[in-house]
């Protein structure tokens, strides 16, 4: 199925402009849309991760998630998140368990 950009943008409430930034590479969706672009198209659009903090900030954009709304939903410091897609140390090993879970559960 071909859409116009506008159509496209009408889908997601957007502007035209707004999708072409995107298909052109000049901007990136807000992960809000991230999630409902990821079922619109049917696939993965995004580059596969490697590492654990990629696979974190991977996981968390396709389901529309900001960091702070993950760190709530695992009911973990507000902090972690970022920590975590950053590659910086967690010691905690509670918080790293859950955030691990997550990482590894199917969507």
């Amino acid at each position: 199925m071909k859409l116009l950009q506008a159509e496209v943008a009408e889908i997601f409430g957007v502007e035209a402009n707004t999708v072409n930034a995107w298909e052109t590479g000049r901007a990136e969706p807000k992960t809000s849309y991230l999630g409902r672009i990821i079922e619109f198209l049917g696939y993965e659009p995004f580059q596969g991760a490697m590492t654990f903090a990629e696979r974190l900030r991977e996981k968390r954009r396709n389901l529309g998630l900001t960091q702070y709304q993950l760190a709530r939903q695992l009911d973990v410091p507000k902090d972690t998140i970022s920590l975590l897609e950053t590659g910086k140390e967690v010691t905690n090993r509670r918080v790293l368990t859950v955030v691990r879970e997550f990482v590894e559960a199917e969507a």
